[in-house]
């Protein structure tokens, strides 16, 4: 088990709604910890199984996050979430600075439900239900709204959005120039040792 490369946006398999993890076995295992390895590697508070490409229902948080849930058996500091339903409890909004391993460079305030009951499975398939509030169920709605094919930018309006969108369009650019004198350099490269 090792960090995974994480997936960046804005690759189009960010966007896609994960399948429902059906067997609770070894393999999910491996899963989990490649997601441990890959956050703790990064600093993450957080990490989806979509943005190390894997299209499972599954996400891990750590503990300091999200203190109300109880920690996986076969993972220490870390709760392991599996097929999750959220059911919102109030109207209230939770507003708070987001970020994400997969939105290098961008951050911005998210209005979130304030009070949230979570149900899902740990690695071990035990169902887990509880009552999250304020940056506990902001936490948990981030990471599973990657499994809807969401990220924290989606969740934005108004001035926010567009200043991001400006961000993230710029950024774009200056990556597809990068790729651009990469590949120009590589072929000349490869012209001068044919000669």
């Amino acid at each position: 088990m090792v960090a995974r490369s994480l997936v960046k946006w804005p690759s189009s398999s960010l966007l896609e709604v994960s399948d429902a993890v059906v067997d609770f076995d070894a393999s999910l295992l491996e899963i989990c910890q490649d997601l441990v390895d890959t956050m703790t590697s990064n600093y993450g508070a957080g990490l989806a199984a979509v943005q190390i490409g894997c299209k499972k229902s599954l996400f891990v948080l750590r503990e300091d996050y999200v203190p109300s849930l109880p920690t996986d058996p076969h993972f220490e500091s870390v709760v392991v979430v599996v097929n999750p339903k959220i059911e919102v409890l109030s109207d209230e909004v939770f507003a708070w600075e987001e970020a994400c391993l997969s939105v290098d460079d961008i951050s911005a305030k998210v209005n979130r439900s304030q009070k949230i009951k979570v149900e899902f499975k740990n690695s071990s398939g035990e169902t887990i239900i509880s009552v999250l509030e304020n940056s506990e169920s902001a936490s948990f709605q981030h990471e599973s709204d990657h499994l809807l094919g969401k990220l924290f930018i989606h969740r934005l309006s108004g001035t926010t959005r567009s200043i991001v969108q400006r961000k993230l369009r710029k950024k774009a650019i200056k990556n597809r120039a990068q790729q651009r004198a990469k590949k120009s350099i590589g072929q000349r490269n490869s012209k001068k040792k044919r000669k």
